[in-house]
Order: structure tokens, then sequence, then C-alpha cells
């Protein structure tokens, strides 16, 4: 799919999910069970830093090495991007907005001093795609979508805050691969 595709497709869906935010949390919320929070207990567990650090040891191995400076340039760039974001926006995250049980083994602490748009986690995610292989790039894909399908689930965030996370997270990092091509900052 083409970036321009993608971005077009990707903010439609951002404008619709903002109207119906509400009622997909409250869908997830429905459908908590035993299963779905062990599950859920597992994923949420999954630390980015660590995936970093795991995707970084995969460009090297596959020897896209310059790459990898350029990745965690995205990196910091959607962190501080997202940071930034949450301070204007300082949206409710839906399991205080409304009342979700925590799901037990998760630490829900952490999530009540910040804002829930945009998912740093999904843009953290979606950093990454642009840097691996076409064969890579699928696997990357569903395991994203499990990570924020699961931050929607658990109440972290709204279903807009996980698309705003992707759009964020991949524009960042087509735009350091474009700003290092148009200023050549590493030769790759």
């Amino acid at each position: 799919m083409k970036k321009n595709t993608f971005y077009i497709i990707g903010i439609i869906f951002l404008i619709i999910s903002l109207f119906i935010d509400g009622k997909v949390s409250l869908f997830f919320s429905s459908i908590r069970n035993e299963t779905f929070n062990s599950i859920s207990f597992f994923i949420s567990y999954i630390n980015t830093i660590s995936l970093f650090v795991i995707t970084t040891l995969i460009l090297y191995l596959i020897k896209k090495r310059k790459e990898i400076i350029l990745m965690w340039a995205a990196f910091f760039i959607s962190g501080v991007a997202s940071l930034v974001i949450k301070l204007l926006t300082e949206r409710t995250r839906p399991f205080v907005e409304f009342g979700f049980d925590a799901i037990h083994g998760i630490n829900f602490d952490f999530a009540i001093w910040n804002s829930s748009f945009p998912s740093w986690h999904a843009a953290a995610l979606f950093v990454v795609y642009p840097f691996l292989n076409k064969k890579i790039r699928y696997y990357w894909i569903a395991f994203a979508l499990i990570v924020i399908v699961n931050r929607v689930y658990t109440g972290f965030h709204y279903l807009s805050d996980v698309v705003a996370g992707v759009l964020l997270g991949h524009a960042i990092a087509w735009l350091v691969i474009y700003l290092n091509k148009r200023f050549k900052i590493l030769r790759i």
C-alpha cells in the first residue's frame, strides 16, 4: 500500500474512531473474562524498550546496521512527540473515564497521571515498520496489532488513541528516513 493511501485511510479511520471510542471501550470491557485477562496480562508485560533491543539485534543480523541509528532516532522523536501531544490533549484514560475494574496483575497506577492520546506503544511499534524487510513486516504488523488491541482491551487507550499512535509512529519513521536521504546525514 502506498504511503499516501495508508495515511488517507488512517485519518478517515481516526475520525470515525473518535465517534465510536466509548462504545468500543465498553464492548471490550463487556467481553472481559479470565481467559482473555490471562492473555492480556502476558501481552501487557511486553516491554517496548525490550522490543526495540530485539529489533536492533534483528537489523544487525540482517545487515541493516545503519538503519539502527535512524530507527532509534525515530523511536525517541515519536516518544517526545507523543508526550507533547499527551500534555496538550490531557485525555482521560478509558479505565478512569468508565471506572473499569483493573485486570488482576496489571499495574494501572502509572496510567492515572498521564493522558491516553496518542498511544506511544502504538507509535513505537509502527516506528519499526519501515526499517524491516518485507518478509518480516507482515509478522511485525500481526504482532503490533495484538499489542495495540490489548491496549484497548485493558482500558489504557481508546481506539482513536492507538490509531493516532500508529499514524504518528509511521509518519515519524518515514520523516526520519526522508530527512536522512535528503540531507545525507548517514550514508545508507
